[in-house]
C-alpha cells in the first residue's frame, strides 16, 4: 500500500506542479501583450504547444512541459542577458525582436543600430502626441510614415522586410507595436 501512496503523491505532486508553473508562463505572456515595452515572450507562448498541465494529466506530459518551460525560461533569461549586455533600451531591444521576428540572444551590431534608428523614428514621429491623444486618422497615417520609414531603414542595414511580397510578420509585429504607442 504504501508504495502505491508514494505513486499517487508524485503524479499529484507533478501535475500540481505543472499546473501551477503554466499560470506563471501565462503571467509572463500576458505582462507582454499589456505592455508594449516588455521584450517579446514568443518563447513563453511556444513551450506549451500541445501540452496543457490540468488535473489528470499523465506525469510523462506534465514532465515534458516542465522541460520545456525550463528551456523557455533559460531562453528568456539569455534574451535578458543579450539585451543588458548590449545595454539596449527596451524600446530598441523590441524593435531588434520583431525585425528577427523572435527574442534574440545574440545581436549584431547591425540589428542594433537598425533597431536605434528605427527607436529614433518612433520617438520623431510620436512626438506631437506625447500630450494630446492622436486621432483615428492620425494614427493612420503615423503607423504608414513608421512602416515607410522603417522598410527603408531595415534594407539599409540589410534586412529585408518585404522579401515575402504578402504579409510580413516583421511589419505585422511594427504595425501593432507603432499602433499601441500612438494610442497610448
Amino acid at each position: 500500500m504504501y508504495l502505491e501512496e508514494l505513486k499517487g503523491v508524485i503524479e499529484n505532486s507533478m501535475r500540481s506542479m505543472a499546473m501551477a508553473m503554466d499560470v506563471c508562463r501565462h503571467d509572463q505572456v500576458d505582462k507582454a501583450i499589456m505592455v508594449c515595452d516588455q521584450p517579446m515572450q514568443d518563447h513563453f507562448a511556444e513551450c506549451a504547444v500541445g501540452i496543457h498541465p490540468y488535473e489528470n494529466s499523465s506525469v510523462e506530459d506534465c514532465c515534458k512541459y516542465m522541460v520545456n518551460l525550463y528551456k523557455a525560461v533559460c531562453w528568456a533569461w539569455d534574451h535578458e542577458c543579450a539585451v543588458s549586455k548590449n545595454k539596449m533600451d527596451p524600446d530598441v531591444a523590441v524593435i531588434a525582436d520583431m525585425i528577427l521576428t523572435f527574442p534574440g540572444t545574440k545581436y549584431s551590431a547591425d540589428l542594433i543600430a537598425c533597431a536605434q534608428e528605427v527607436n529614433s523614428l518612433h520617438v520623431r514621429l510620436l512626438k506631437p502626441y506625447m500630450k494630446r491623444e492622436a486621432t483615428d486618422e492620425e494614427c493612420k497615417k503615423v503607423a504608414s510614415e513608421f512602416l515607410k520609414g522603417t522598410i527603408e531603414i531595415s534594407k539599409k542595414h540589410g534586412y529585408d522586410l518585404t522579401e515575402d511580397k504578402g504579409f510580413s510578420l516583421p511589419l505585422g509585429y511594427l504595425h501593432e507595436w507603432i499602433v499601441e504607442k500612438v494610442k497610448r
